[in-house]
């Protein structure tokens, strides 16, 4: 049978679910007292503090922008804010939008806190979880059948998922930097459900309606992130060129698929 080349979507049907920077502190009890919230937003947030952990979150250009700080990471990630009334209905899962809107906007939010707030770190990374919509299972695993070029996906199985991790140096100006490509590529089938009390002159006296709809997608998440293996702080003249690689070569990844 002669192979059949399928040409692959815009980058703009990509959904973004979530995007985040990761960052590994040398200190990070530094961070614990840092108001780098109102420093990058300039803007009000909720804040959870207990011993070893601090949470920062609000609303931000429509989304759930969350801060977070622990022994193990300090994180900055986008996730959606969703708000659903029965008039509204479920017109869709909740994402942020477009993972090329989103990153617009993300990635130089977050060039800001790495130039003038960012403690000494020794790794990055960018991790998001990407969607794609189709109205079959079908068409689903045609889509991933064409972004993974080096794996036969048959349209007919089920509960497909594939992962793999191709490394490449780094362009960043960082001698000797390996620079881990993390995907995961499944189907999935997402239900999303809303439960509302209809409003009557007692509150919480109305009888409850519930919808659900199911929506089926090609799901990508990316982990692409500086190698655990490079021990030493990662030079502050370069971080800036490091954290913008990252997010290109998930972009790639999203663009291209499966690559080397």
């Amino acid at each position: 049978m002669a192979e059949v080349n399928i040409a692959l979507p815009s980058i703009d049907r990509w959904e973004a679910g979530q995007i985040e920077l990761v960052v590994f502190p040398v200190d990070w009890q530094f961070a614990l007292g840092q108001d780098w919230w109102r420093q990058i937003t300039g803007t009000e947030c909720e804040s959870i503090r207990r011993q070893n952990e601090r949470v920062d979150a609000g609303m931000f250009r429509g989304v759930h922008l969350r801060f977070s700080v622990n022994p193990v990471r300090t994180s900055w990630s986008v996730s959606p804010h969703v708000q659903l009334t029965m008039e509204d209905g479920i017109t869709g899962p909740p994402t942020i939008g477009s993972f090329v809107d989103a990153i617009a906007w993300f990635v130089p939010l977050m060039n800001a806190w790495i130039r003038e707030s960012c403690p000494d770190a020794i790794r990055f990374g960018f991790t998001a979880t990407l969607l794609q919509f189709a109205d079959s299972r079908e068409e689903i695993y045609r889509l991933l059948n064409a972004y993974l070029s080096k794996v036969e996906v048959d349209p007919a199985s089920k509960e497909f998922q594939f992962r793999i991790n191709r490394p490449r140096m780094s362009k960043s100006g960082i001698p000797g930097l390996e620079i881990n490509r993390l995907s995961t590529w499944s189907s999935v089938l997402m239900t999303i459900r809303m439960d509302v009390r209809s409003v009557t002159a007692q509150p919480n006296a109305g009888p409850r309606h519930s919808m659900h709809r199911d929506f089926q997608a090609c799901m990508l998440n990316l982990d692409i992130n500086s190698s655990q293996d490079f021990n030493a702080p990662l030079p502050r003249e370069n971080r800036e060129a490091l954290w913008s690689e990252l997010v290109e070569l998930a972009r790639e990844v999203a663009e291209k698929g499966d690559i080397q």
